[in-house]
């Protein structure tokens, strides 16, 4: 890759084929894809960062819908908590309920950590993580 900014716009072509409604070059066009969500760990959570802060209101579909619905960011460290948050142009978020939120992600970590995407700590950062943070409660 001659320059490390294409990776950006890789990012968003490569979402806006996964997106429904989607061409026969979509590799998951068999499949029920309601949302995409960006999925990072440490060095690749801080990517999603720089991108949900810098990128996210260019990645739209032709249409003007947003190609990426979120971002699920693990183990950023410190830069991971520096997401600006919502634009005027960022959806408003479909989560109503922390309780629901919290359990939720509990249950997706508990099966990440069974089918070995997660250690035990990092799992339990996560539902630490999610039961302390502002989702739902507004």
């Amino acid at each position: 890759m001659p320059q490390f900014g294409q990776v950006w716009d890789m990012l968003n072509q490569t979402g806006l084929l996964l997106k429904p409604p989607s061409s026969a070059d979509n590799p998951l066009a068999d499949l029920d894809v309601d949302r995409i969500i960006m999925v990072g760990y440490s060095q690749s959570a801080a990517y999603q960062v720089t991108h949900a802060n810098s990128f996210y209101s260019d990645a739209m579909t032709p249409g003007g819908a947003p190609i990426i619905y979120g971002y699920f960011i693990s183990a950023g460290g410190d830069n991971a908590k520096h997401v600006t948050g919502p634009t005027a142009t960022t959806p408003e978020s479909p989560v109503r309920n922390h309780g629901r939120y919290v359990s939720q992600m509990a249950r997706a970590v508990k099966q990440s950590e069974k089918e070995g995407f997660l250690l035990r700590d990092d799992a339990a950062t996560q539902r630490r993580d999610a039961a302390h943070s502002d989702v739902g409660k507004k």
